[in-house]
């Protein structure tokens, strides 16, 4: 029988004979009626139960607490993870991050990378995906498929130096006394995870007196979901490589860093020779430039940005540093954005995950010139004002004012308004036709990054 002590063959093979079932045909039918008691009485307060049952009852796995993975003979670690039809794209996709262990910070600073307890814990991954369904029926979730992964193998060697990098990054942070500033924005693809809602009970951290939330390591789901499509579709998606040299890996900051800097200081028309660009007053052109000091076609998406949730945004200072554009997120559905909850929703996500890589050109007499570029994420004392007015948004799409949302002169960091969709609309709750349009932060507010 399966156990803890099982070879990996066996956990694998294992693994196999759940494909296409669901967790109730694992139960023995004398424990079947304790198990639905505790289902109903959990009503999903208890987030990790499927992922307990899974353990317990088809891989014969006492939930536990232990440093070590949950087939330490084996070395691995077992994982349940829900895949979801996305609104958007139609196609299935994992419906939240991977999730680790909380993060000690009163041990993680001893360690380094290679001798973490992350990676002692977490270096073996076997996965097993789910149809998601809703809280109260976990025993009819179908096993999908599974996944082995390993860390440190080789085929996985270009996302481990970024994930080391990110690894190392949040342990640097917590070196620092700023333990409380961790949040995933602040890296690729690796992070760490704040513990939502009010509840949390604060700990304590080992360079600052101030307490911090908890935290654990995730996958980021963007980088999560990556790895998911390309297992479940096997489609080419056509994506653009930002790191092409698979022979010396590189994270995403180091590599920008090492193209943009040596040409600072060189005008618009002097990259347009460089990289052989016909300047027709296009709007794009400095996008253009851009891409070409990158390396980047532009005709696709950049998988290095897909993954780490990262938007490529190229702007331009006046001589005095304002800055005249405003910075657009994705656009959002009226149908969609009233069904969700703050702490779950599009926009949350993309300001507490996602994160901007701005690169600036600075006005210079008649032309311009590449200045500099920086990475930047939503900082936590906006979070506040962000969700409020996230709320007022939802709440006059649901009184059928979907036409009438705050605009750039509502407030000083955020506005609704339509992106360059030429008229496009989607319909809102109360059956209109309205415009579609896109949450914006404003460029006064965007300026001050540069200040």
């Amino acid at each position: 029988m399966i156990n803890k002590h099982s070879n990996k063959d066996e956990i694998l093979a294992q693994a196999e004979t759940l494909h296409k079932r669901t967790l109730r045909s694992f139960i023995d039918t004398k424990e079947l009626p304790a198990v639905e008691e505790n289902v109903n009485f959990q009503n999903g307060k208890d987030k990790g139960l499927f992922g307990k049952l899974t353990e317990f009852h088809c891989f014969n796995v006492a939930n536990n607490s232990r440093k070590e993975p949950d087939f330490p003979d084996a070395g691995i670690e077992l994982k349940t993870t829900g895949l979801k039809l996305s609104l958007k794209e139609k196609k299935l996709g994992a419906k939240e991050r991977l999730v680790f262990s909380m993060i000690d910070f009163m041990e993680v600073h001893k360690e380094t990378w290679l001798e973490s307890s992350f990676l002692a814990k977490n270096q073996k991954l076997l996965i097993m995906f789910y149809l998601w369904n809703e809280t109260g029926k976990e025993l009819e979730r179908e096993y999908l498929f599974h996944e082995y992964l390993d860390l440190l193998n080789n085929a996985f060697a270009k996302d481990i130096v970024q994930i080391e990098a990110d690894w190392n990054k949040i342990v640097q942070m917590i070196r620092e006394g700023k333990a409380g500033d961790l949040k995933e924005g602040k890296t690729s693809y690796l992070a760490a995870n704040t513990k939502h809602g009010k509840s949390y009970k604060a700990r304590k951290q080992p360079f600052s007196d101030i307490m911090a939330k908890p935290r654990s390591f995730v996958f980021k789901q963007k980088y999560f979901n990556f790895l998911v499509k390309q297992k479940i579709q096997k489609e080419n998606y056509n994506y653009e490589h930002l790191i092409k040299d698979d022979s010396t890996p590189q994270t995403i900051e180091s590599f920008i860093e090492s193209k943009l800097k040596p040409f600072y200081g060189k005008t618009e028309a002097e990259l347009c020779e460089i990289f052989g660009i016909v300047d027709n007053n296009q709007k794009q052109l400095r996008r253009q430039l851009v891409n070409g000091v990158l390396g980047l076609k532009g005709t696709t998406k950049v998988e290095e940005f897909e993954k780490s949730n990262t938007t490529l945004k190229v702007i331009k200072l006046e001589e005095d540093g304002n800055l005249v554009q405003s910075v657009s997120f994705p656009h959002f559905e009226y149908l969609d954005l009233v069904k969700q909850e703050w702490l779950e929703s599009d926009f949350y996500d993309d300001l507490t995950s996602g994160r901007f890589v701005f690169v600036a050109f600075r006005t210079k007499g008649n032309s311009s010139v590449l200045e500099q570029f920086k990475f930047w994420t939503f900082p936590d004392e906006h979070l506040e004002f962000a969700e409020l007015f996230w709320e007022r948004v939802v709440m006059l799409v649901k009184e059928g004012k979907a036409d009438k949302l705050p605009g750039l002169a509502d407030n000083d960091i955020m506005h609704i308004r339509p992106h360059a969709t030429k008229g496009k609309t989607n319909i809102t709750p109360s059956g209109d036709e309205v415009r579609t349009k896109c949450f914006w932060l404003n460029a006064n507010y965007i300026k001050t990054i540069f200040d």
